[in-house]
């Protein structure tokens, strides 16, 4: 079933609105526990990072599938978060917000958020039988 173009406008319409409310409601929060806005920041790096693979792979690779660039963004995310997390309690004791902001902690969860992202598209494309071949090859129109 294909979508019209006024049904994908509506829904990436509806997607920004929703994300902004999302966004709003989590600076609220930051304000009400004393957070800075760049604590909420790091945390929107480390998780939006587990999507440039999967959405570079949905928008030029006509292979990629649904499945593999959604799960590959949400498990990319979740473990960018974890080894954010796990990377600022080895090395400053305890996941603090000020432990979290350093740069160490923070390229930990970045690197495996892409990373794990990019990986876990890729396997789950490729167990529909894609040929990988297709991905390398660049048809020129003239």
């Amino acid at each position: 079933m294909q979508a019209s173009g006024k049904e994908l406008l509506l829904v990436s319409r509806l997607g920004v609105i929703g994300w902004g409310l999302l966004a709003s409601a989590l600076c609220c929060m930051c304000t009400g526990a004393y957070i800075s806005y760049n604590f909420m920041g790091d945390v929107l790096s480390v998780t939006a990072a587990g999507a440039d693979f999967p959405i570079f792979f949905s928008l030029l690779w006509n292979g990629c599938t649904c499945l593999g660039a959604t799960v590959g963004t949400i498990s990319g995310g979740c473990c960018g978060i974890i080894a954010w997390l796990v990377t600022a309690k080895e090395m400053y004791v305890a996941p603090t917000v000020l432990s979290l902001q350093n740069n160490e902690p923070m390229l930990a969860g970045c690197c495996i958020s892409i990373f794990m992202g990019l990986i876990v598209c890729v396997i789950l494309v490729s167990e529909t039988h894609i040929q990988f071949s297709a991905l390398f090859q660049l048809t020129m129109s003239t």
